[in-house]
C-alpha cells in the first residue's frame, strides 16, 4: 500500500496551497522525492501500512510568513469570511469571574433572518441537560461590527446582550436552563436561520471558564462516572502506542542513577510500562487516595501528595520530570513550566506530552476543536517548539507527533470527525489505529498529541 503526500512549503509573503493527497495502491514501500514548483514545493512519500485501500483527497490553502508562531488567514479564508453574513473576530474566549465579550463581524443586507445565541457543554450537545440556554437578537443591517457580552454571574434572560455601536440591547425571545453546571469549555454557537427557520449559517467559538469551583465540580463529575476509561479501542491502543515511545525517551534522556520526577502522575506511567528504571523516580499527584494504594504496590518509588503546579522540592533537585498530558488542564501554562524548570539541574530534561491545538481535523474544520472538556490551553507544534518552550528557558532537543486523523468525512462537511474515533472504533480497526500512531511522526505539526524533550538551559 502507498500513501502519498503532496504538500506546500512556508513561502514568506505570498500565499500558498497544502495539499494533501492520499492515494493507496498495492505497492511497497516508495520514495521521498522533492520537485520544485512555481509557488510551492510537491513532496510525495510513501509508507506501507497493509492491504486495505484507501483514497482520499485534501486541498487546504494556507499562507505563512516566515517567523511566526501561527500561520495567518488563507486568501480562500479572506473571500470566504467576506462571503460570510456572520464572522467571528475569534476561534475561543475566556470567562473572568463568569463575564466576557465576543466580537463578530455582521453583514445582513434586508434578508428576513433569525439569529440566536446557543450555547451548549462542549462535545455534549444534549437539551435540556447539557444546554445551558439561547438567545434571540435581530441583527442590524448592513455591515459592521458588534459584540455580545455575557455575563453568566446568575443564568437569566439577560445573561447574554448585543452591544451595537456602544449600546447594550436585550434579546427579543430566550430560553435559559438555571440548573445548568458549568463545564471548563462550553461550546457557544452563533446560528443565523432564514424565514423558513432553516440554519443558513452556523458558527462555532470555544467559551473558557477556568474558575477553580468549575474545574473542582468538573473533576468531582467525571470521576464519580467512568472518568477517561473508555471500552473502546482507540484510546487505549494510542496509549500503549504512546508508552512504547515514551520507554526509548526515558531511557535516551535520564541517565542512570539519577533522579527522575514525575507530577500529576497519576498511576504513574514510569511502572506502567516497566517495573524497575536505572533512576529514582519520585511521583506526585493530588489524589491521596491513589497514593496511598499505589504506594502499597509500587515500593520503590517515592510517593507524594502534591498538585502538578508546585513542585515541593529545591530547585536543582532533579535530572529529568515528566508531565504527562498536564499542560492542557492548568490555568496559566507559563509560570508552571518555569516552576518545572525550577527543579531541574542544570543540563536536565523535561519530557512532556500534551495534544496538538493544530491537528489535521481542526486545521481543515478551521477553528479550534480541543480534545477534552477540560482542556484550558492546547498549543500547536510550532508555538511550543518556537515560543513557549524557549521563553521558559527550556531548549528542545527531540520532538514527535502521535497519530494523524487522516480518515475524516471529507465529503460531508463540517463537523469533522476521524472514522476511527467514531463508527471505526473497532477491535478489527486496531491495524489501522496503529498505523496511523506512527504516521503522527512524518507529519507531528498535525498530529493528534505530541511529545517534546526540552534541555534545561
Amino acid at each position: 500500500m502507498l500513501v502519498s503526500a503532496w504538500f506546500g512549503a512556508a513561502v514568506p509573503k505570498k500565499y500558498h496551497t497544502f495539499h494533501i493527497k492520499f492515494c493507496v495502491t498495492c505497492q511497497p514501500f516508495s520514495v521521498i522525492r522533492i520537485v520544485r514548483w512555481p509557488y510551492y514545493y510537491r513532496m510525495q512519500a510513501g509508507l506501507r501500512l497493509g492491504s486495505v485501500g484507501i483514497f482520499l483527497s485534501v486541498c487546504y490553502n494556507f499562507c505563512c510568513a516566515r517567523g511566526q508562531n501561527c500561520l495567518s488567514p488563507t486568501a480562500s479564508q479572506v473571500c470566504k469570511r467576506h462571503m460570510k453574513s456572520i464572522s467571528p473576530c475569534q476561534q475561543s474566549f475566556r470567562l473572568h469571574e463568569f463575564q466576557g465579550t465576543i466580537a463578530a463581524d455582521v453583514r445582513i443586507h434586508g434578508q428576513a433572518h433569525v439569529f440566536t445565541v446557543d450555547i451548549y457543554s462542549y462535545l455534549r450537545q444534549v437539551h435540556p441537560e447539557t444546554h445551558l440556554g439561547w438567545w434571540s437578537f435581530t441583527l442590524p443591517l448592513g455591515e459592521r461590527m458588534i459584540q455580545f457580552y455575557v455575563d453568566f454571574r446568575t443564568v437569566t434572560r439577560d445573561s447574554v446582550r448585543m452591544i451595537v455601536d456602544g449600546a447594550k440591547t436585550s434579546c427579543t425571545d430566550s430560553w435559559v436552563n438555571p440548573s445548568y453546571l458549568f463545564d471548563p469549555l462550553q461550546d457557544l454557537q452563533l446560528v443565523l436561520r432564514d424565514e423558513k427557520l432553516q440554519i443558513r449559517q452556523l458558527e462555532h467559538v470555544i467559551m473558557k471558564i477556568d474558575d477553580p469551583m468549575v474545574l473542582k465540580q468538573f473533576y468531582a463529575r467525571l470521576h464519580a462516572g467512568d472518568g477517561y476509561g473508555t471500552p473502546l479501542p482507540f484510546l487505549p491502543t494510542m496509549h500503549f502506542y504512546k508508552l512504547s515511545v515514551l520507554q526509548k525517551m526515558f531511557t535516551k534522556h535520564i541517565p542512570a542513577g539519577g533522579k527522575a520526577l514525575d507530577l500529576g502522575c497519576g498511576r504513574c506511567l514510569f511502572t506502567d510500562i516497566q517495573p524497575s528504571w536505572p533512576f529514582q523516580i519520585f511521583a506526585g499527584d493530588l489524589d491521596l487516595g491513589l497514593i496511598r494504594e499505589r504506594k502499597r504496590e509500587v515500593r520503590q518509588n517515592h510517593w507524594f501528595l502534591s498538585d502538578a503546579s508546585h513542585a515541593p522540592f529545591r530547585s536543582s533537585s532533579f535530572d529529568a520530570m515528566f508531565a504527562g498530558e498536564i499542560l492542557e488542564h492548568v490555568t496559566d501554562p507559563f509560570p508552571v513550566l518555569q516552576e518545572w524548570k525550577r527543579v531541574l539541574k542544570p543540563g536536565g530534561v523535561l519530557i512532556l506530552t500534551t495534544p496538538n491545538r493544530e491537528r489535521l481535523l481542526a486545521k481543515i474544520e478551521g477553528r479550534e476543536r480541543p480534545y477534552s472538556p477540560d482542556h484550558l490551553y492546547e498549543f500547536s507544534y510550532r508555538e511550543l517548539r518556537d515560543d513557549i518552550l524557549p521563553r521558559a528557558g527550556l531548549k528542545v532537543i527531540d520532538s514527535t507527533g502521535i497519530y494523524l486523523e487522516v480518515l475524516l468525512n471529507w465529503l460531508s462537511g463540517n463537523p469533522r470527525r476521524d472514522y476511527l474515533q467514531a463508527e471505526w472504533n473497532q477491535e478489527k480497526y486496531k491495524p489501522l489505529m496503529k498505523a496511523f500512531n506512527r504516521l503522527g511522526r512524518i507529519f507531528p505539526q498535525y498530529s493528534l498529541d505530541m511529545i517534546f524533550v526540552c534541555q534545561n538551559n
